[in-house]
């Protein structure tokens, strides 16, 4: 269930499904490395709530 990192025009966005829905968000940044901090931290959030 890896978040792919897309690029909308400036800004970085989060898409995948996980547990059968999709999940779409922006991380509201132009930088690559914060970008992937936020998904990273994002992507344990969600699976911590598929635990529960």
């Amino acid at each position: 269930m890896p978040l792919k990192l897309t690029k909308r025009g400036n800004i970085w966005h989060l898409a995948e499904t996980v547990s059968g829905r999709r999940y779409r968000a922006s991380t509201r940044t132009a930088c690559r490395e914060t970008a992937e901090r936020i998904r990273a931290e994002t992507e344990a959030r969600l699976q911590r709530a598929a635990l529960y």
